[in-house]
């Protein structure tokens, strides 16, 4: 039943093609302006830095195609007007688990965006962009002997993202309007997954803090693999992270949409 459901999830997202290519166009010109940024960066400054520049492309431009994948879009959709005007009764009634339900068209959009605009953004990064004589600016290979690495850390960031995503919408329950929760959630997580800012560049103090919340098992975990800067241990260290606020965040959204439910009232005919 919930294969069903995300099957035709999956489907309705990939029919908004051309909002896929203008996402796809829209994160290619951000990505070219923090690239920008910290290339003048590293040439104001003669410190030593934890990231090669080569390896800050690389992680910028794996944020940027990987952006509709993220648990920051899409979070304002019907199923929080759903929750919000009570038509989530008719949910109810149906014998579906209203967190599988919603987990699973998370996971579909997620997916989806992963199949569409993610594509598109590969496609102008290592065809492109060559054509164009601005291969330096652009995405290197992913290191080949942490390929298996990087799949399991991609898969389970995919996973992940789309528990967080179906979390702030379960949010709704409490709160009069999602927008407010949605707004938050999208300030706290593009900070804390290192989108903004890569996470190597934090001072260590906040390091400590953003090392321990789920937020970079979203997105600095696989960025990192990807550009090769975790050693075996560290890469190690970074999947169990992933594991455990996976299932931390699964069952919180459980839990949510249980209590959710209990307390809804809904009024009319």
């Amino acid at each position: 039943m919930y294969r069903a459901l995300f099957s035709i999830a999956f489907q309705q997202h990939l029919q908004y093609r051309v909002a896929a290519v203008a996402g796809a166009v829209t994160n290619i010109a951000f990505g070219f302006f923090r690239i920008f940024l910290l290339a003048a960066f590293y040439g104001a400054s003669s410190a030593g830095q934890p990231m090669t520049l080569a390896q800050v492309y690389s992680y910028i431009w794996f944020g940027q195609v990987l952006f509709g994948v993220l648990p920051l879009t899409g979070m304002m959709g019907p199923e929080t007007e759903e929750i919000r005007s009570g038509d989530i009764a008719y949910r109810l009634t149906r014998p579906v688990s209203l967190w599988g339900l919603t987990y699973a068209r998370a996971l579909a959009q997620k997916t989806a965006a992963l199949a569409s605009r993610s594509l598109v953004q590969v496609g102008v990064l290592f065809v492109l962009l060559p054509v164009l004589g601005l291969q330096r600016f652009g995405m290197a290979l992913p290191v080949l002997d942490q390929l298996p690495l990087l799949v399991a850390s991609l898969a389970l960031s995919v996973l992940l993202s789309a528990a967080l995503h179906s979390v702030v919408i379960l949010s709704s329950f409490w709160t009069i309007s999602p927008r407010g929760s949605a707004s938050l959630a999208y300030a706290v997580i593009s900070l804390g997954s290192g989108l903004l800012v890569p996470l190597a560049f934090f001072p260590p103090a906040l390091r400590g803090l953003v090392d321990i919340l789920p937020f970079r098992a979203v997105y600095d975990t696989p960025a990192m693999l990807y550009a090769g800067t975790l050693t075996l241990r560290q890469a190690c260290l970074g999947l169990g992270h992933q594991v455990v606020w996976l299932a931390a965040t699964v069952a919180l959204g459980a839990w949510l949409a249980r209590r959710g439910t209990a307390r809804l009232e809904v009024a009319g005919g």
